[in-house]
């Protein structure tokens, strides 16, 4: 814009004089150029949120600073300018396809000038379920989008510090899916807390493991074996058939007996539980006494340590199991009863490992919880014992009953990705048949004494609550997933060979080894071991 500003300062002045006294003032607008606002276009996945620095590519050629003015409403979402400049866009819920809203910028300049541009934003189907591999990952995978979807139409205000955080991994698996649609199943699979199914196999383990030990026990009483016995050999040559009930000492009717064992395995990953290794010791001490010389009560303490190592740096699991168990023993003839009755206390500390890689950066949390429970379990097995000289065969039947329950809990340390998990509780009836054998070799150094077992198990009954779990920062309390465990085993076997050496001035040691074959996804081991000396 010119300006014209002419004065004449006197009327005797020359023309001349006239023109160099009028002046032409020209406006500093004429070079100020406006600013450039340039139109933007994006992807974004529906049913998200999407924050869009609209200026990042807009100028000014004069220099002057810009600012964001005003943003227009689009058809299919809303938008809201954020005082940083940026502008947050969220389409309707559902919505597909191509939707797009005007901004307007203003430089400084005096008087200020505008410009104004368009922002395309192209929404796609995001959804990650489809991309899911396995059942519990995709019912993982629904909540995981319905919570997505809750967050997404709260206010900023509305959503809570824990909230921000699961949603942006929300953004971040959406962007993952469009991007990468490849890499979501392994994603949801990290976040899926399927290692929680470990927590109530390693319960019902553990009750086995104790139970066996006591088990050993009573096959010593059935033998004559009285006075102490560690990991099943005969401290003490105590009295034989039972004649301890006949002596004059009520102390000569109490056993005691110590149990020592190492155990191992590993559960193959499924479409519905996680992979892992696992170790453990079992520690067992026990009494008992002969109220007659065919009937023998006792009762049992037990502790177990497991520590389980998921695959794939997936975290870990630290279990302690503290029994208790009481049992009886009944002879006649060459016939034995036998039944234990006990409780035990649990104790889990748990560490789910989520590592991944999304649009937004990478995703390395540890889910942390701690949770307790408790379990009953009952067994009666029938026995028959013959013999042929130097040869002992037992076959027998056992059936064992188990109820255990864990307590919910809650994780914390996974930011937006922490879980509330439900309680957990399983009913399951186990029927075993099967043979022992021993064979007394005699040799100049001592006997040695070889054993073998061979038995056959069928899960004939498990009743198994799912686990129930939420994301923990879901606005909405009743927004859950059901994980299903693996379902029970119909058959299987487990088989162990031993021996002991009985050597001169009152020495023995003692080696057992076990093992479960034919059970799907699991191979477990128990090796036990043992020095005995008379005094």
């Amino acid at each position: 814009m010119i300006r014209f500003v002419s004065r004449v300062l006197h009327a005797g002045l020359t023309s001349r004089s006239a023109i160099l006294v009028g002046s032409c003032i020209v406006s500093q607008s004429l070079w100020a150029a406006p600013p450039s606002a340039v139109d933007d276009s994006r992807t974004m996945a529906s049913d998200s949120r999407l924050t869009i620095n609209v200026m990042a590519n807009d100028f000014d050629s004069d220099g002057d600073a810009i600012r964001l003015v005003s943003v227009g409403s689009p058809d299919n979402g809303s938008t809201a300018a954020n005082a940083d400049g940026s502008v947050r866009y969220i389409p309707n819920s559902g919505f597909i396809g191509t939707d797009t809203f005007t901004y307007v910028i203003e430089d400084d300049a005096e008087p200020a000038t505008r410009s104004t541009a368009t922002v395309t934003v192209t929404v796609v189907d995001s959804s990650v379920t489809p991309l899911a591999e396995g059942d519990n990952d995709r019912k993982v995978a629904q909540v995981f989008e319905s919570a997505c979807g809750s967050l997404n139409s709260q206010t900023d205000d509305e959503i809570s510090v824990g909230g921000s955080l699961l949603l942006a991994r929300c953004e971040g698996l959406s962007q993952l899916g469009i991007n990468n649609p490849e890499l979501v199943a392994e994603a949801l699979n990290k976040i899926a807390p399927e290692e929680t199914s470990s927590q109530m196999r390693n319960s019902a383990s553990s009750s086995r493991s104790q139970s066996s030990a006591v088990s050993q026990r009573q096959k010593l009483l059935q033998n004559g074996a009285t006075g102490f016995s560690l990991n099943g050999v005969a401290w003490n040559g105590a009295a034989s058939g039972g004649a301890a009930g006949e002596e004059s000492s009520p102390w000569s009717r109490v056993g005691v007996f110590a149990n020592i064992q190492r155990e191992g395995g590993e559960y193959d990953k499924t479409g519905l539980e996680s992979g892992y290794d696992y170790s453990g010791v079992v520690l067992t001490l026990g009494a008992d006494y002969a109220l007659r010389r065919d009937l023998f009560v006792g009762g049992a303490f037990g502790w177990t340590h497991t520590g389980v190592d998921y695959a794939n740096q997936g975290g870990e699991l630290d279990t302690d199991i503290y029994t208790f168990l009481g049992y009886a023993s009944y002879f006649v003839g060459d016939f034995s009863f036998d039944v234990q009755m006990g409780y035990g206390a649990t104790r889990f500390d748990s560490k789910r490992h989520i590592a991944y890689t999304d649009p937004t950066g990478d995703v390395d949390v540890t889910a942390v919880g701690d949770t307790s429970g408790d379990q009953f379990l009952f067994n009666t097995r029938a026995e028959w014992q013959w013999s042929h000289n130097a040869l002992t065969l037992s076959p027998y039947v056992r059936l064992d009953y188990l109820n255990s329950n864990i307590d919910g809990y809650g994780e914390n340390g996974a930011g937006g990705l922490n879980m509330t998990l439900s309680e957990q509780r399983i009913d399951q009836l186990t029927l075993a048949a099967g043979v022992q054998g021993t064979y007394a070799i005699s040799r100049d150094w001592g006997v040695l004494i070889p054993s073998f077992q061979l038995s056959a198990l069928s899960e004939i009954h498990s009743d198994r609550d799912a686990v129930t779990g939420r994301f923990s920062y879901d606005p909405d309390p009743n927004n859950h997933f059901d994980l299903q465990a693996d379902s029970e085993e119909s058959l299987f076997y487990q088989a162990g060979v031993g021996a002991t050496a009985v050597l001169p001035h009152g020495l023995s040691v003692f080696l057992e080894y076990q093992q479960i074959f034919g059970y799907e996804h699991l191979t477990a081991y128990q090796v036990q071991t043992g020095v005995r000396y008379e005094l």
